[in-house]
């Protein structure tokens, strides 16, 4: 604990600033007592500033829990107005949607294989993983539709977006596994202005018993491990998917040429015929010589 306390003398009064650093192994409350007819006019924790109010001469000031670098947060309590951990929610989310993507016959993947894929990618931003789902989705409807497509052009245009997609998707997976094996896992905290390694509580009213704060973690390798586990199914998985978009990719051909880009074919010079031979006159016979 350290405290520094500044007193500014004036005619009516006198200006006390109180500048107080607590550390602390436990969030919760902590009180001050104030002087006799000091009354409080302004707080600010961390340089912001807090609507908290003054009981008597009781001031209770709510306490940071920060949480190591080294650990993976999984669950948090405390007094209401505090942090949430939204993960949870949105695993459920994710389950639910792929128990639904499973029953999709568009594509070989089950239930489980998309709830690996969506627990994977559950630590990048939700539009990554829609382009992922989407990605798959589009190419088993490629298969089973793309050689209905009449227009050459329309079916061409499929395909090179088709070509851009798994790009992209290609990327957002291999940025996923770098992220999960070298980054901080995203629990999405929020709340109270809450981050993964700073919870906030507040209570506006205490007991006799300060209200207290909990966390529950485990070391950060642990989820480093389950990463490196979920990178190695992707790698595997990713083979036999980029095998079966092949063929979903080349059903019914790969490229069709446009009409004015095929090549027109090149008529046979015509040669006129060589003008008919006259026939010569046949001799006639020679008249027989009269006997002398």
């Amino acid at each position: 604990m350290h405290s520094q306390l500044t007193l500014s003398p004036g005619v009516r009064s006198t200006d006390v600033s109180l500048d107080l650093a607590l550390r602390s192994s436990r969030g919760g409350q902590h009180t001050i007592v104030l002087p006799q007819g000091a009354e409080l006019t302004a707080m600010k924790i961390d340089g912001q500033a807090q609507p908290i109010r003054q009981e008597g001469r009781r001031v209770t000031l709510p306490l940071h829990l920060e949480v190591p670098r080294g650990r993976w947060l999984l669950l948090a309590g405390g007094p209401r107005l505090g942090p949430a951990i939204l993960f949870w929610s949105l695993l459920a989310v994710i389950l639910l949607v792929a128990w639904g993507l499973g029953r999709v016959r568009l594509t070989p993947l089950a239930a489980r294989h998309w709830a690996l894929l969506g627990v994977g990618l559950s630590q990048a931003p939700l539009p990554a993983a829609a382009i992922v789902a989407g990605w798959l989705l589009a190419l088993g409807l490629r298969r089973e539709r793309g050689a209905t497509v009449r227009r050459d052009k329309v079916f061409d245009l499929g395909q090179m977006l088709l070509v851009a997609w798994t790009l992209v998707a290609l990327g957002i997976l291999f940025w996923s596994i770098q992220q999960g094996l070298l980054g901080t896992p995203e629990m999405q905290v929020a709340g109270n202005g809450s981050t993964a390694f700073r919870l906030r509580w507040y209570a506006d009213r205490a007991g006799a018993v300060p209200p207290t704060a909990w966390v529950l973690s485990v070391p950060l390798l642990i989820y480093r491990a389950a990463m490196l586990a979920w990178a190695l199914w992707l790698a595997q998985a990713l083979l036999r998917w980029l095998r079966w978009g092949w063929v979903c990719f080349t059903t019914g051909g790969g490229w069709r040429p446009w009409a004015w880009f095929r090549r027109k074919p090149v008529a046979a010079p015509t040669v006129a015929p060589p003008p008919p031979v006259a026939a010569e006159p046949a001799e006639e016979p020679a008249a027989p010589e009269e006997p002398g």
